[in-house]
């Protein structure tokens, strides 16, 4: 009976040793990123549960790329995490045994003060963890509607109930994310942005050189976007969007694709579209290099945009000739836009032949080693309704009144005008409404609708 006292005693507080320690690890962890500085600088450890206080510091340059991202300007660093930490096996939590074998349970908050204890969140919201002993650990998040919309740095936002669940393995190298955000609505002096049902659910994990591999799947809805200074609108209806990354050996697969039923632009509406894009052959050492280069780089967001040109161009000349061994592959396996009438439809793919590595070492010889097709077919009538929005916003900008006919036949006699001398000169087809491309480069060659065209291109007629 002492004995069974004594373990019963003892078990809470031992729960409570593995969880800080666990906690203390997970930090130490996230403390390997620039954006953000981690500092336990409270650790209060009781029989039942413990006490902790995380300090939060994000660097200048994160939080000028976070108040892009999210219109909120409240978060100031340092910012606090508080954290009461219920210790297994049965985390006896806000009162009552959880029915779960648990290590630890823990609820968290997030304030700006540690004095007023003032939310971050403008909503009321539960952030809990769940430790396992298998040293997995499940996040569990729940953010409320609000209950006005949130005003701040001139924008008003809106959002219906968000939720979503984080899993981690027990070396943070495997991550799961679900999350839900059943409606957010966005509005600025200049723009006004809608989504509609977001489901987000990605699979990574760390591999070979330290780089993220997995899936994320996005789908929504709808989506929404007015700029009301050019008066602009895109909507798309069941958006359905997905990426995966592949490690092989020492290179890199990566398929994107996206799909929608609907597509609107400037009140013209086209029916299914879809992109769907893989590159194949990718050096994971060149690009581990350049996300490192531009890690440590000067801050992009405080250059003149030339300069942040320039930069980048270094960079990857830097890595070209490594770049090119493996043979890379970028493939548009296919672009679709249904209109009415006619599908636009269009295939690419460009190879880098690396059976002559000397031909990848010099810029100027690389070309032979190049081969590219480009295949595509537009329908005239998609290229009138672009043009036809397109006057649209002309005369909305210009507070002029013009009933769409009219405009529509303004659109299809620019479309003959800009596609003309193009037809005129050979590098597209007209048959059938339809503008028809067909290019290919190989052994330093382009042939363009199967006739020869001679370096340099008429950049005139391009432009």
């Amino acid at each position: 009976m002492v004995i069974l006292v004594f373990v019963i005693a003892v078990i809470p507080a031992g729960m409570g040793f593995l969880a800080t320690s666990h906690y203390q690890q997970l930090v130490d962890h996230l403390n390997q990123r620039d954006e953000v500085n981690l500092e336990v600088i409270k650790q209060q450890r009781g029989w039942l549960s413990s006490d902790v206080v995380l300090q939060i510091n994000i660097s200048d340059a994160f939080h000028r790329k976070l108040v892009k991202i999210l219109p909120v300007s409240a978060i100031t660093s340092p910012f606090y995490l508080k954290s009461r930490i219920f210790h297994g096996p049965f985390p006896y939590a806000e009162g009552e045994p959880t029915i779960k074998l648990l290590v630890s349970h823990s609820t968290h908050r997030i304030v700006n003060s540690l004095k007023t204890n003032q939310s971050v969140l403008p909503a009321n919201y539960t952030l809990v963890a769940n430790f396992h002993f298998n040293g997995n650990q499940v996040i569990e998040f729940n953010i409320e509607s609000l209950e006005q919309p949130l005003i701040a740095n001139q924008y008003r936002v809106d959002w219906r109930t968000m939720s979503g669940v984080i899993e981690l393995n027990s070396n943070s190298k495997q991550m799961n994310i679900h999350a839900k955000v059943p409606f957010i609505e966005i509005n600025s002096p200049t723009s006004h942005v809608l989504i509609d049902s977001l489901l987000v659910d990605s699979e990574t994990e760390n591999g070979i050189e330290d780089l993220v591999f997995g899936s994320t799947r996005v789908s929504m809805r709808r989506f929404l976007m007015n700029d009301l200074s050019s008066v602009l609108n895109l909507f798309l209806k069941e958006v359905n969007i997905q990426a995966e990354s592949i490690a092989r050996e020492s290179m890199v697969d990566i398929h994107a694709n996206m799909s929608m039923t609907n597509v609107g632009f400037a009140d013209e509406h086209f029916g299914k579209g879809e992109f769907n894009l893989v590159l194949r052959n990718l050096d994971a050492g060149v690009i581990a290099r350049v996300g490192k280069k531009y890690q440590e780089s000067p801050d992009f967001d405080t250059l003149p945009e030339d300069q942040v040109k320039i930069l980048l161009a270094s960079m990857l000349l830097m890595e070209t000739t490594n770049f090119l061994q493996t043979g890379p592959e970028i493939e548009l396996v296919s672009m679709r836009l249904v209109g009415d009438p006619g599908t636009f439809k269009g295939h690419a793919k460009i190879t880098i032949d690396n059976s002559e590595p000397q031909l990848l070492s010099n810029l100027l010889s690389v070309q032979q080693a190049i081969q590219a097709k480009v295949r595509f077919a537009i329908p005239e009538s998609i290229l009138v309704s672009y043009h036809t929005g397109l006057l649209k916003l002309e005369n909305a900008k210009a507070k002029l009144k013009a009933v769409t006919p009219k405009l529509r036949a303004l659109a299809r006699a620019r479309v003959k005008k800009y596609m003309a001398p193009f037809v005129d000169n050979k590098l597209l087809r007209y048959a059938d409404k339809m503008y028809l491309f067909d290019a290919r480069f190989e052994n330093g060659e382009l042939l363009v609708n199967g006739q020869p065209i001679n370096f340099p291109v008429n950049t005139k007629l391009i432009e």
